[in-house]
């Protein structure tokens, strides 16, 4: 009995031996916080739920990244706050945002700096761009990859902007970090500066008449439903910046910051080969919710999508490109596919972009691909 005993608690305090010295071969789960705004169906807020599960694949398990969306974690400054003291270990934020520490990344935002998707992928990539990006370094933070966020134009409540004398007296909510609170004076607007979760409630107690910002956002926040009217000027290119805070980040071996480092930039790959799909859902969307669709006067009539388009006759889009607002868009052939389209849309084509994008809505639009070809 007492030799029974004597086994069954030696084989306890081995039990308890292996679980104090680690005795298995299984790896320690880490794990770790990622805060993001907008909805899990944003464009931007897929590519980090990509992000997290490369992570987790790669590391076997070892390293889980939990993303949190919607602001549940506090808004981009909220966030960036803690991010920087540790609180929150990896933030997708726009570039605005993050100039507040680092006031370069303004630089890569100024209004009409860019000509095309391309030429702003150039200069993020490039070594301008991974420049910019490691002055966040100093106020500890770590950039680990740019995000596209297409580009920013107006909308509107009442009319639509098709000059710069529809923009007299407006009143544009705009980013307090934004430089668009200085440009939009000299274009004779009245600037507001909002954070972007306070746009929505001042566009229904009438304190602004529009705002700015990109199409899937314009859709996925529900501005069009109040405010109707899209001009498209794209007068600003956007990106979001993937950052985690410093402290995090030392604890990470080397080859585990290569790995993270990897996953992020083939997640950043994968968000920008989706977005112009995401583009052109928002604006079927929105379209067939009655919205108006401008492009100001004098503006080139071109969408890019000369570049972008794939297994497009070059005839097709060259008589698309020569598309003006003085023309219905049922007395073109190219647009029958907008017959079922509401009446606001057909009477009033938004130029060239609505026509190809009628003929290209099921297209697949592949940045890669287009850059290749370029």
């Amino acid at each position: 009995m007492n030799k029974r005993f004597r086994c069954v608690i030696a084989g306890w305090l081995l039990l308890m031996l292996c679980a104090c010295t680690g005795g298995t071969d299984e790896p320690h789960i880490r794990y770790y916080r990622l805060a993001s705004g907008q909805s899990e169906n944003y464009l931007a807020n897929q590519a980090c739920q990509r992000f997290c599960d490369m992570v987790r694949r790669e590391t076997d398990g070892a390293i889980q990244i939990l993303p949190s969306f919607d602001n549940e974690l506090g808004t981009d400054a909220s966030a960036l706050e803690q991010c920087v003291y540790g609180g929150i270990d990896f933030v997708r934020t726009p570039i605005s945002s993050a100039a507040a520490y680092a006031p370069q990344l303004a630089a890569l935002q100024l209004p009409y700096e860019y000509t095309s998707d391309k030429h702003l992928f150039r200069v993020l990539d490039g070594a301008v761009g991974q420049q910019v990006m490691a002055s966040l370094e100093d106020k500890g933070l770590t950039g680990l990859s740019y995000f596209y966020a297409g580009y920013r134009c107006f909308f509107t409540t009442g009319k639509a902007i098709t000059s710069l004398d529809d923009m007299k007296d407006l009143r544009l909510g705009t980013e307090d970090s934004s430089q668009m609170k200085q440009v939009i004076p000299m274009w004779g607007a009245e600037a507001v500066t909002l954070p972007p979760d306070e746009i929505a409630l001042a566009l229904r107690t009438d304190r602004i008449d529009g705002a700015e910002s990109t199409l899937p956002t314009y859709v996925d926040s529900g501005y069009y439903q109040l405010a109707p009217y899209w001009t498209y000027d794209r007068h600003s290119y956007n990106a979001d910046v993937l950052v985690a805070s410093s402290e995090t980040w030392e604890m990470f071996s080397q080859e585990e910051q290569t790995i993270i480092e990897r996953c992020a930039a083939e997640a950043a790959s994968w968000q920008r080969d989706h977005w112009q799909s995401a583009e052109v859902r928002a604006m079927l969307h929105a379209s067939r919710s009655g919205c108006y669709w401008r492009r100001p006067r004098g503006t080139p009539c071109r969408y890019g999508l000369r570049e972008r388009m794939r297994s497009r006759p070059r005839s097709s889009v060259r008589r698309c490109s020569r598309f003006t607002n003085t023309f219905p868009m049922r007395r073109r052939r190219s647009c029958r596919p907008y017959r079922h389209w509401p009446t606001a849309i057909s009477e009033n084509p938004s130029l060239c972009m609505t026509s190809l994008f009628a003929n290209v809505r099921k297209t697949a639009f592949s940045i890669e691909e287009n850059e290749q070809g370029g």
